[in-house]
């Protein structure tokens, strides 16, 4: 069974994502977290649910792959959230994705890996 959440920004979606990752013990994936400087966004870390985190995009990071002023470290993202994605399948736990938006998508990877974790009856 995969179960989808969508909505607009700010309504809780990554925030509901973290409650269900602590209430559950065997869960695998990744959320997104805004980067904070000063006043105003910066950026998006990556974390996964064992405590690692890269930046998935930032306003001051020069990339082709761009969403509005931020730039996407893809090889970041894809060090983060793909791993997370296999382990999660291979040890068939239960999937926890924060976020299929535009950042993500630009990498060809993790198209392919969730896409395969969609198709697998580990739930997503």
């Amino acid at each position: 069974m995969n179960i989808l959440i969508q909505g607009p920004p700010r309504v809780g979606k990554t925030t509901a994502i973290e409650k269900i990752a602590k209430l559950l013990e065997n869960v695998a994936g990744f959320y997104t977290e805004e980067i904070k400087e000063g006043e105003g966004r910066a950026g998006f870390k990556v974390r996964d649910f064992e405590g690692g985190e890269g930046i998935l995009a930032h306003k001051k990071y020069k990339s082709p792959y761009r969403v509005g002023r931020y730039g996407v470290n893809i090889k970041s993202f894809e060090s983060i959230a793909i791993p997370a994605l296999k382990s999660g399948l291979e040890r068939k736990k239960i999937l926890l994705v924060d976020e299929i938006g535009k950042m993500e998508m630009f990498s060809d990877k993790f198209r392919k890996q969730i896409t395969k974790a969609l198709e697998v009856p580990n739930p997503v």
